[in-house]
């Protein structure tokens, strides 16, 4: 096209980041949004179809929302809110934007009206450690960084004076995520957390971590710090999910979990 749309410095001396629209044979500038003073400022900007308009992403310190702005008039709406920072964002057709966000352990793909605020709507999930997410105009293609990280649990054992280790051995491993592990009280079971089926879920292992499987089916939330009831049948975790972070009660037995907080942000532990 005849222009560049680009999110820069909105004035001299200030830190918001406006859309700017650039000339592409002699670089004129000319800025379309304001940001808000609360706001961070406006970020990925994308041309609507006919290149009338484009949408853009206003971000805060933890959350996006998506507008549009014309550009022949700069009138500024907005077309949906988000409670995390969305990562990538296009406009395919005349009437659909569509936009990436990771609410919980998951990123996800949504899609949204471009001529009114609705509540956005879940198209797919991609991955639990997808990120930098691009699209393709034409074809319907999207892009994303896949990043792999392979933690795992390990036990070491100590001398009585608990200043030397005598031992050192891998207990838990996968080619994913396993951590925040937590001994049963009767030293029987270890309850950690893994993203290995593709969600962050709860799992349960033998105290040598033989035996492991998959304790719950949360399919989405981002799953924190675990801790065990005294009786060891019970397991507390943190859960989050959007800008919600609760606290839930799993069953060891049967990993049938109960929300026991709603609202606000709570944690397991502190």
């Amino acid at each position: 096209g005849n222009y560049l749309a680009v999110s820069d410095i909105a004035e001299q001396g200030s830190k918001a980041r406006a859309i700017i629209l650039i000339s592409a044979s002699d670089g004129t500038r000319r800025q379309l949004t304001e940001p808000l003073a609360e706001a961070y400022g406006d970020f990925v900007p994308a041309f609507s179809p006919d290149s009338r308009s484009i949408a853009f992403r206003r971000d805060t310190a933890v959350a996006s929302d998506v507008y549009r702005v014309e550009i022949s008039t700069r009138e500024t709406m907005i077309v949906g809110r988000e409670s995390v920072l969305i990562q990538g964002l296009i406009w395919p057709t005349a009437n659909k934007i569509v936009y990436a966000a990771k609410r919980g352990s998951v990123a996800e793909l949504f899609s949204l009206s471009s001529s009114d605020e609705q509540t956005p709507k879940k198209l797919l999930n991609l991955s639990t450690q997808a990120s930098r997410i691009s699209f393709a105009r034409i074809g319907g293609n999207f892009y994303y960084l896949q990043n792999l990280n392979d933690t795992n649990v390990w036990e070491t054992a100590l001398d009585p004076s608990m200043e030397n280790v005598l031992e050192r051995k891998k207990l838990i491993a996968s080619p994913r995520i396993d951590e925040n592990a937590v001994l049963s009280p009767d030293g029987q079971k270890i309850a950690f957390i893994s993203d290995r089926s593709g969600f962050s879920e709860i799992w349960l292992a033998n105290s040598d971590g033989g035996e492991q499987s998959k304790l719950t089916d949360l399919s989405g939330p981002v799953i924190g710090a675990l801790e065990w009831s005294p009786d060891g049948t019970l397991i507390a975790v943190q859960s989050s999910y959007g800008e919600h972070q609760d606290i839930y009660i799993v069953t060891a037995a049967s990993g049938k979990s109960e929300r026991l907080t709603e609202g606000g942000k709570h944690f397991v532990r502190g």
